[in-house]
């Protein structure tokens, strides 16, 4: 008898059931809205399915033009940066409903220093970011900066396993795979077998 996960869902179904599913309920509704609405003004960005987003349940399948969604899927998995920076807006979201902002906010970096999340760019702009999200939690400026850094560093990635894989598939050569990520080829040898890749034997 698994008692650790009995006892674990007596406590969830206890939690639910002190906040109301009809409250659980609208604000995954406001957050699909939200998230629909943002994705919608996004150039080139197509949400599959209805136009309502209250019919989404939670959950917003898209295409982008022109990129295969295998390499969409990529793209969002490497921009860690842009996932580290969600986990610490929802850390603020979360204790602002026990405490005050302020407080909400310091608590949120402290937490995010101790468990690696955006570690280094915490410790150096710990009291611009306090301070920007003090007085303008949305502040768009301090937004664009995170997500373009993980945007630049999610399509370098995504364009690095774009070449390995032609390069294992016989597209094309090692060497002009390594032109294209302007790397040697000893370099772009060793980065596409570290990254699982196998390299093809060239007669």
């Amino acid at each position: 008898m698994n008692a650790g996960g009995a006892v674990a869902l007596a406590a969830a179904i206890d939690y639910l059931e002190s906040v109301g599913l009809e409250n659980v309920h609208a604000q995954e509704q406001a957050l699909t809205r939200y998230t629909y609405e943002g994705m919608k003004k996004i150039p080139g960005v197509n949400i599959l399915g209805s136009d309502d987003p209250d019919k989404h349940c939670g959950i917003l399948s898209f295409t982008v033009d022109g990129v295969h969604p295998h390499d969409i899927a990529t793209i969002l998995d490497s921009c860690h940066v842009l996932y580290e920076y969600a986990v610490f807006i929802a850390k603020i979201k979360r204790y602002r409903d026990s405490m005050e902002l302020k407080e909400a906010i310091d608590l949120a970096v402290r937490k995010c220093i101790e468990e690696d999340i955006l570690r280094d760019f915490l410790e150096q702009h710990r009291r611009e970011v306090c301070d920007m999200c003090l007085t303008e939690f949305d502040e768009k400026k301090y937004e664009d900066v995170l997500r373009e850094e993980g945007r630049e560093e999610g399509l370098a990635e995504g364009r690095k396993k774009e070449v390995f894989m032609s390069v294992q598939e016989g597209d094309y050569g090692v060497v002009r795979g390594a032109q294209k990520l302007n790397l040697s080829v000893e370099e772009f040898e060793k980065e596409m077998s570290a990254a699982g890749y196998q390299i093809p034997v060239e007669a």
